[in-house]
């Protein structure tokens, strides 16, 4: 299973979108979401629906995304 920081740079990259404009939309620094995208740094339910918003997902998407990892996580 590929991790949430994985799978946000897997989208991120699909979509073309900087990890500095990932970061103003989202509301932190570039930074953070590397250590988010290199598994260094687990974000919070608030910062990973911020994050996936921040690349265009609408909310119902999300809320998918994030239910279907919490059911496959141990």
């Amino acid at each position: 299973m590929e991790t949430f920081g994985g799978e946000l740079k897997k989208l991120r990259e699909e979509r073309e979108v900087s990890l500095e404009i990932l970061a103003q939309r989202a509301g932190t620094s570039p930074a953070h979401c590397r250590e988010v995208e290199e598994g260094r740094v687990i974000p919070t339910p608030m910062e990973a629906f911020l994050l996936l918003r921040a690349l265009g997902f609408p909310p119902s998407e999300v809320l998918e995304i994030l239910g279907s990892r919490r059911h496959e996580e141990p």
